[in-house]
């Protein structure tokens, strides 16, 4: 089998971002309002605002984090798996001996779940490739089986308090 090039869905990306940006132009929008009206013998008109604030910085966050991490393309080869950052524009190679193996599992986001793919590194890091970020997401496991990367098996998802916990972590 050739090697496997990811083709990343450019929509998911381009919504964070434009949800990302739009939740920031609003913080800057309320902000100076809010300072430049700020009275504290009225704070209490003031509460929904900061909490709008709050929630807005939120959905920032949980909207450009996974940006920031999930804007790359991996080129899967027999030796090595390439990752290139569209964030950064810069190319990583992650050679064969530094990855453990890989693993499937399941992703929620609300009432859906998507197929997820969990490629384990040496050095105790992971790539978590969803199912859908990537339009040719069908053809990763068989081409990671076909260049002989060690397949653990299915894992189910475990929430801990902060992050996820991954079965096959050691």
């Amino acid at each position: 089998m050739n090697d496997l090039k990811t083709q990343l869905n450019s929509l998911i990306p381009i919504g964070r971002l434009f949800l990302s940006l739009f939740g920031g132009l609003n913080i800057f929008i309320f902000l100076p309002s809010l300072i430049r009206d700020f009275k504290i013998n009225e704070f209490d008109k003031y509460i929904p605002f900061v909490l709008v604030l709050f929630i807005l910085g939120i959905i920032i966050f949980i909207f450009i984090k996974p940006f920031i991490k999930t804007t790359k393309n991996y080129t899967i080869k027999s030796d090595s798996i390439e990752e290139f950052n569209f964030f950064t524009f810069k190319t990583k190679s992650i050679d064969k001996e530094n990855i453990k193996g890989f693993s499937t599992s399941l992703l929620q986001y609300g009432i859906w779940k998507f197929d997820e793919i969990i490629i384990y590194l040496k050095d105790g890091s992971k790539i978590n490739i969803a199912e859908f970020t990537y339009f040719n997401f069908s053809r990763i496991k068989p081409t990671l089986i076909d260049k002989n990367y060690k397949y653990f098996g299915f894992e189910l998802p475990e929430d801990g308090w902060f992050s996820r916990n991954y079965k096959y972590d050691d």
